[in-house]
């Protein structure tokens, strides 16, 4: 038989310097990360909005109605302006319905 390894029992001492850094230094990361995630997302959001998305990257097929947009009367108005409703449901739904 073999003999039984004793695993010591976690002990957390918030009066150990080290005790109290890493919790610190868990939750400093964490608020980190999640701003960062916070601002990559809006800057996604904004370019799923913007002309070059939908004209280049999304929409490769209309690149003659890319071209004839640029160079008529709607080149100052996005094109999510029109072609997608108010609203985050209505940018779920868009962006839903492009996925297929």
């Amino acid at each position: 038989m073999e003999p039984k390894v004793s695993i010591p029992a976690l002990q957390i001492d918030f009066s150990r310097p080290r005790d109290r850094r890493i919790p610190g230094i868990f939750i400093a990361d964490s608020i980190c990360f999640l701003l960062i995630s916070t601002v990559g997302s809006y800057k996604t959001y904004q370019f799923t909005e913007s002309v070059q998305f939908c004209g280049q990257t999304c929409h490769t097929v209309m690149k003659p109605e890319l071209t004839t947009y640029l160079h008529g009367p709607h080149a100052r108005v996005a094109c999510a302006e029109c072609h997608i409703g108010p609203g985050a449901s209505w940018f779920v739904r868009s962006k839903l319905s492009g996925t297929y």
